[in-house]
């Protein structure tokens, strides 16, 4: 049983933006593993792996919303919205893969690893929530389109 008490925060876009609240995320996991940095690394290199299979998951859906308006071939201003929807959210999703190493100081502890990792991680946490928000948009804007097309 957890005998820590943590105040429930409500980060914007799903992630701590203030450098005082990623401190506190990175005590608390590097707490969950008696101080072992290497361990901790692993951990958020998992979570990392997650991320990245939550985005292919999203560009995938993403992908059958802007081909499914197409090949309807509707062009209704909600159509046109939801297609830019989905395509925006696919640009951040494809952003979100790049691969950027740090400078070599990064790698040199673990410690300084962990905090590279954990800065990737609260920043791709961003980019799929903004992603999952727009592919949301363009869901209902494609729902309304097959609505409107029904009626």
């Amino acid at each position: 049983m957890n005998t820590t008490s943590y105040s429930p925060k409500s980060y914007w876009m799903g992630t701590p933006w203030w450098a005082t609240d990623r401190e506190a995320f990175k005590a608390a996991i590097l707490a969950r593993y008696k101080g072992d940095a290497e361990l901790a690394f692993a951990y958020v290199n998992k979570v990392i792996d997650r991320q990245i299979s939550k985005a292919g998951g999203l560009l995938a859906f993403n992908s059958i919303v802007f081909a499914g308006l197409q090949i309807a071939g509707v062009s209704s201003t909600p159509a046109k919205l939801s297609a830019v929807l989905s395509l925006l959210a696919a640009l951040l999703l494809l952003l979100l893969m790049r691969v950027k190493w740090g400078s070599p100081a990064t790698f040199q502890t673990a410690d300084d690893d962990l905090s590279y990792s954990l800065n990737v991680c609260f920043n791709r946490a961003m980019a799929i929530s903004w992603s999952l928000m727009l592919s949301v948009g363009a869901t209902a804007a494609a729902i309304w389109v097959v609505l409107s097309k029904a009626a």
